[in-house]
């Protein structure tokens, strides 16, 4: 059984800054990964949750570049807005 499948990838990223800067990393390892959706200069995508700033230019993210996800989470500020009874995982 031979053969390479390669379907395209296109995601679905209109959530917050974090979910932006894992479909980052995430496309930058995939070499199918084509295009995705987001909100960034449109939505709501809470940058005030990342010390770091997202950088776009000419319709591309750069990918962050620093550990991990590539940006550092600012977890007072994601504490602070969690949704009215959700938990805070320590």
């Amino acid at each position: 059984m031979g053969g390479h499948f390669a379907a395209s990838i296109t995601m679905h990223d209109v959530r917050h800054v974090l979910q932006n800067a894992m479909t980052a990393q995430f496309a930058a390892s995939a070499r199918n990964f084509v295009m995705t959706e987001t909100n960034i200069g449109v939505g709501k995508v809470h940058e005030e949750f990342i010390k770091e700033k997202l950088i776009v230019k000419d319709g591309m993210l750069k990918v962050p570049e620093g550990p991990g996800i590539g940006v550092t989470p600012i977890e007072a500020a994601i504490k602070e807005n969690r949704m009215r009874g959700e938990p805070w995982w320590d």
